[in-house]
């Protein structure tokens, strides 16, 4: 996702009020103040005075031998202080590797992955009852309306669990029921509706969403969230109609991942208000590509269908080019080739 929201910056062009080459220094500050906190957690956790410390270490692989079941014997061996002894390396090279990974390598952001639903049911008349063959009913979600795929700000309506908002309201506000906690959220700017106050609230994009496997700048889109649906079903969002065709994704459990701005008491974290933490700098983060993907400069490479590109590719570049598959036997070192 960085690779691909870092590749199409303009130096002297604006996105979102800032210069592409602003965006471009942002970006890179960012990542390397996460970098430096993870090599700080590292140095917490497993050093003593700058450097490494032996019981800590020992420690750590205790609890790889406890969560993998590698026995008595294991234990018995790094008791010695010679893990090299230890027949199944691999899993304490692979465990060291995570753990230094999650901390200095992988952005974490609030947010997960939501199941992907198309629009399809939940669009009816408004207020308007909608009839059925057991009687009327209301479309309740989004006052049973189109979600709009390209809103004045760039970003798209999406319906969401309301498990993605736990981590931003307040802990009185969770204890209280669906109906509360979503007027919670239209009062403050969340989601659409109107206000206690009687004015209609102004929600603004939420997060990134992104596809894996994400191919191109239409595999991800800045999302705001229109309506709210209770926790009983499950991690769901619900996309416009347009959305299938733009990703080129299916009907078939499709995941999407999101990446949501992070929150404490109902409050957007800043650097300003919780200083320089993984929350603060993946919120900004997330602002920088969010400025990057809603800008009209990158309409075209945002949200054209994924398939106008790959059609493009397979009839006027590769035509011709590829060999059909070799469906005889296949020599041993024909992945060599250059024909493979």
């Amino acid at each position: 996702m960085f690779k691909l929201a870092f590749s199409n910056i303009i130096d002297d062009a604006e996105y979102g009020g800032k210069k592409g080459w602003e965006i471009k220094k942002d970006i890179i500050r960012i990542i390397n103040d996460l970098t430096d906190i993870g090599v700080a957690n590292i140095k917490q956790d497993f050093f003593t005075n700058g450097q490494p410390d032996q019981e800590k270490i020992k420690n750590y692989i205790r609890t790889i031998i406890e969560n993998n079941g590698l026995g008595a014997s294991a234990e018995e061996i790094i008791g010695s202080g010679v893990a090299a002894s230890i027949a199944s390396r691999r899993v304490f090279e692979n465990s060291v590797t995570k753990v230094v990974e999650s901390e200095v390598v992988d952005i974490e952001t609030t947010g997960g992955s939501a199941i992907q639903q198309s629009v399809f049911g939940f669009v009816g008349k408004g207020n308007k009852n909608v009839k059925s063959q057991t009687g009327a009913y209301k479309i309740n979600y989004n006052n049973g309306e189109e979600l709009s795929w390209n809103l004045e700000n760039g970003s798209m309506e999406v319906l969401l669990s309301m498990n993605f908002f736990k981590q931003v309201m307040p802990d009185d506000i969770k204890k209280k029921a669906f109906t509360e906690q979503k007027q919670w959220l239209i009062d403050h700017d969340f989601i659409k509706g109107t206000k206690t106050d009687g004015s209609q609230s102004d929600p603004k994009p939420f997060g990134v969403g992104y596809r894996i496997p994400t191919q191109g700048l239409s595999s991800m889109f800045a999302f705001t969230v229109a309506d709210v649906m209770p926790e009983s079903v499950g991690d769901l969002i619900i996309v416009p109609r347009e959305f299938t065709a733009q990703t080129g994704s299916d009907f078939d459990v499709d995941k999407l991942y999101l990446a949501t701005f992070a929150y404490k008491d109902g409050k957007y974290i800043t650097e300003e208000s919780d200083g320089k933490t993984k929350k603060s700098l993946s919120n900004q983060l997330l602002e920088n590509y969010i400025n990057l993907i809603t800008d009209e400069k990158n309409y075209a490479n945002a949200r054209a269908s994924i398939d106008v590109l790959t059609n493009k590719l397979k009839k006027d570049f590769v035509k011709g080019v590829i060999r059909s598959g070799n469906r005889g036997y296949i020599p041993s070192l024909y992945e060599l080739t250059p024909s493979f």
